[in-house]
């Protein structure tokens, strides 16, 4: 599990009212997320693989968070709390902390141990963009799940938001 950090991926929704996102690598398109309206899930495609892989939570109220290929779980991560905007993830024999940067949630940054090894942040007009800062050395399916866990929490910002205001 190195550290050496590529140049950030970006990461915009693929329109205004779509629940997709497109990530790039410069000019190229090397993924898509697919969120599903239903629960937290969403479809994986990698573009110059040609594969598609799900994530998804594994209970409606608790559980973990895990990347499938063909069903089988790849890498999870699970939330130490349920209050608290983080995620602790088992991948490779290792342990990893995503934390919130602040309580606003607009980035987040992986820890191995103590050592920060990476980042997700908003960017952008209006924040509908974001940049991931991952380890180059890690697979796409991989940086892609840690972008999802991020997005499911941004997801659950929005929506704690739109319901706070009276109606």
């Amino acid at each position: 599990m190195g550290t050496a950090v590529a140049p950030p991926f970006t990461a915009r929704p693929r329109g205004l009212f779509t629940s997709g996102w497109e990530v790039r690598e410069g000019d190229a398109l090397r993924a898509v997320v697919h969120l599903s309206s239903w629960r937290e899930r969403a479809r994986l495609e990698l573009v110059d693989d040609a594969e598609t892989l799900e994530m998804s939570r594994e209970g409606v109220a608790s559980g973990a968070f895990r990347l499938l290929r063909d069903g089988q779980p790849i890498v999870q991560a699970r939330k130490p709390s349920a209050w608290r905007s983080a995620f602790v993830i088992e991948m490779e024999g290792a342990t990893l902390h995503l934390r919130p940067d602040s309580c606003f949630h607009s980035g987040f940054t992986l820890y191995a141990g103590a050592q920060a090894v990476g980042r997700i942040q908003r960017t952008g007009t209006f924040r509908r963009s974001a940049t991931i800062d991952l380890p180059t050395d890690w697979p796409l399916p991989l940086r892609m799940f840690v972008f999802w866990l991020v997005l499911v929490i941004w997801s659950r910002d929005a929506s704690a938001a739109a319901s706070s205001f009276p109606g």
